[in-house]
């Protein structure tokens, strides 16, 4: 059995904290320095997957860049890296702290890699309308106003 080379994965959420209900992107980048990573990343709230994306290769991948070299009659860095991404979005997190990981499920070259993970914050928000009434001779009044619980 050949050796698969290895590889890293570094996840970023778009905003931390949330709104309940409002969306946030989880963006997964896959890095090697032997090889281009392909397939998919599976991102997940603990435990629970919550989706899998396709990596997406940026233009001049490592082996571009090493087809190319090899065209020019240049030699190819051996640190360079190749890397692709992988964004799932989702607006369905629940109020509370989500322990959000994403992992690269591998390829024929590269064995796979999980992502420390990310705690995203959803925060609840709730509108509370009030209203109070004074004693004689004082005016009535109302409020009304948004209570963001964290």
């Amino acid at each position: 059995m050949a050796n698969l080379a290895s590889a890293t994965i570094n996840l970023v959420a778009s905003a931390n904290p949330v709104l309940v209900t409002y969306a946030v992107t989880l963006t997964a980048t896959v890095s090697s320095t032997e090889d281009t990573p392909k397939g998919s990343v599976s991102f997940f709230d603990g435990s629970t997957l919550l989706g899998e994306v396709a990596i997406v290769l940026p233009q001049g991948s490592l082996r571009q860049q090493r087809t190319r070299a090899a065209r020019n009659h240049i030699a190819a860095k051996s640190a360079a890296v190749s890397s692709g991404t992988a964004e799932y979005t989702t607006s369905s997190l629940a109020a509370a702290t989500h322990s959000i990981t994403a992992r690269f499920n591998g390829d024929s070259n590269i064995t796979s890699v999980t992502s420390v993970p990310v705690a995203v914050v959803v925060q609840d928000y709730s509108l509370s309308v009030g209203g109070s009434s004074g004693g004689s001779g004082s005016s009535g009044g109302s409020s009304a106003g948004l209570i963001h619980r964290p």
